[in-house]
């Protein structure tokens, strides 16, 4: 079954939908209609990116509308126990959208792209916004091909220094290639019997964490952690934690 984002602002939420009638527009009635082109009487998902889902039938569909029919909605059971954020510096390329669209399929509550010292990309603010604004569209789509219901806020570019007063998770850890007393493999074992409810990661620059930076992390009550003997490039750093924390205190692996 296809599943589609019902229109921005509508929330599944009241539990008594059922024969309630939707319109679909814009890029997702043309894709409904054009690319994969499903009829009237087609069975489709959709989900509001809040975290409730519903199942629909197609009335009406043409190139610029689509009219569905909800048969019944539902809480998704398709978030994770713990929700993460991710502060993620500003990779070469589209390392982000790669990033993105993988941490999405994860089970990330949230992306917050970060200005550290050894960031090498600059955005200004007109394309930053451009920029967010693929961002999102990465993550929902990432979201119907993944089956979740809720929709990751990715946040404009905002700088290290600036990000450090606005932290808000329980625990937040940041892995740092110096760190050699505390593993992450260590710090979340020591979280299972009192398991926090959000977690914030910290992944640096292609060229390293600034020692600096570390310390105003660590002043801050972030846990520098290693992640083992080898080095891991950012995006690669990302996922690997983001999989690790998931595994060990999420739903990752059943």
């Amino acid at each position: 079954m296809y599943q589609f984002r019902i229109p921005k602002g509508i929330k599944i939420t009241n539990g008594d939908l059922c024969g309630s009638k939707l319109e679909i527009l814009g890029e997702e009635a043309h894709h409904i209609a054009n690319v994969l082109r499903l009829k009237e009487g087609s069975l489709v998902g959709l989900f509001d990116g809040f975290g409730y889902k519903a199942a629909g039938i197609l009335l009406d569909v043409t190139n610029e509308r689509v009219l569905v029919e909800l048969t019944h909605d539902k809480v998704a059971n398709t978030e994770p126990p713990v929700e993460i954020t991710l502060y993620q510096s500003l990779p070469k390329k589209d390392k982000l959208e790669l990033i993105i669209q993988k941490a999405t399929e994860l089970g990330v509550k949230n992306i917050v792209p970060i200005i550290t010292k050894r960031t090498i990309v600059h955005i200004d603010n007109e394309k930053a916004k451009k920029k967010v604004e693929r961002w999102n569209k990465i993550a929902q789509e990432a979201c119907k091909q993944s089956g979740r219901a809720y929709v990751p806020q990715i946040s404009e570019p905002i700088s290290f220094k600036a990000m450090l007063s606005e932290i808000k998770a329980e625990i937040n850890i940041i892995p740092y290639e110096a760190e050699d007393k505390k593993g992450l493999k260590q710090v979340l074992r020591s979280f299972k019997e009192s398991m926090p409810k959000s977690i914030g990661i910290f992944i640096g620059p292609e060229g390293g964490w600034d020692k600096d930076e570390v310390q105003m992390a660590v002043n801050h009550g972030i846990i520098p952690v290693t992640l083992g003997p080898r080095i891991l490039r950012t995006e690669t750093a990302s996922l690997a934690v983001l999989t690790m924390i998931l595994y060990e205190l999420g739903d990752l692996g059943g």
